[in-house]
């Protein structure tokens, strides 16, 4: 029936694939999935091997695998994240807990170059061959692990790759689609290849405007955020009020809990200032 469905031309191209045997062979193949059966380990053998300890790539704060990190626009989350970065680079300390050093990559799609200059010139930084920045890179699902994977392999003892923002690293493909399931299709892959690489992948969000009592469904994206290896998030009542200290939440899967209070001092320096005690158990239950 050429009057309904697609053009005329189409479906003439529909009937002449249907009418080859080469072009059915090609989708039959297509449509074969190989069985491979589960991999299981028994609870007795689970509890009978000795595993390694959890790597901390910066002591109490940070282990392999992917993390968001989450705050208000022009909360410092740009200078706290390149302190991260240099801190692994140069084995040094951050928040008063050492970080192992390594090669760090920033992937900064806000900025540029001479923004990087000026923002490193601020913090006082020293040059660093082991912290390199990117300004653009393929999108999740596109060629982006790929890039990310080559640069882990290319270096001798790679740690860290921050993505700042999570939002420009992928592409708005699966609108209309379930949110948590598109969220989790694009970590999916890349969470599995820094655990495997001994890497931390932070991605740097931004909260969303109508707030929640739970600090973490105030992030900007999906609940498929909040099941990765960790979370940070920086908050503060009045962004304006520079005397205030900033909250510093640390939510892991493999580390305790842990919730500070935050300054930046006149070089733009995050530095700890005690411990919150007031945080409710809530905002860092599990």
């Amino acid at each position: 029936n050429w009057e309904h469905g697609e053009t005329k031309k189409k479906q003439m191209l529909n009937v002449m694939k249907f009418l080859s045997p080469k072009q059915q062979e090609i989708e039959a193949n297509e449509t074969k999935k190989e069985f491979k059966p589960i991999e299981t380990f028994a609870l007795g053998t689970i509890m009978k091997t000795e595993y390694p300890p959890v790597k901390e790539i910066i002591k109490d704060l940070m282990t392999p695998g992917l993390f968001y990190f989450a705050a208000k626009p022009k909360m410092g989350k740009s200078f706290f994240v390149l302190q991260v970065a240099y801190a692994i680079a140069t084995g040094g300390k951050f928040l008063d807990k050492q970080a192992t050093q390594g090669q760090a990559l920033m992937l900064c799609y806000e900025d540029h170059a001479p923004r990087i200059k000026s923002r490193a010139a601020l913090m006082k930084l020293q040059p660093n061959d082991n912290l390199e920045f990117a300004f653009m890179s393929a999108k999740m699902g596109q060629g982006f692990e790929e890039q990310v994977i080559h640069w882990v392999e290319s270096k001798p003892n790679p740690q860290l790759i921050v993505v700042d923002t999570y939002g420009r690293s992928h592409d708005a493909s699966g609108r209309g689609s379930d949110a948590y399931e598109v969220g989790q299709q694009r970590i999916d892959r890349i969470q599995r290849e820094m655990l495997s690489r001994d890497v931390c992948m932070v991605f740097v969000t931004h909260d969303k405007k109508a707030q929640n009592k739970d600090k973490l469904n105030n992030m900007t994206g999906t609940n498929a955020q909040q099941g990765q290896d960790g979370n940070w998030r920086l908050d503060k009542s009045n962004r304006a009020d520079t005397r205030a200290a900033t909250s510093f939440t640390f939510i892991g899967r493999d580390l305790a809990n842990q919730n500070f209070l935050l300054r930046q001092d006149d070089i733009f320096h995050w530095n700890f200032v005690a411990e919150n005690k007031q945080q409710s158990t809530e905002d860092t239950d599990n």
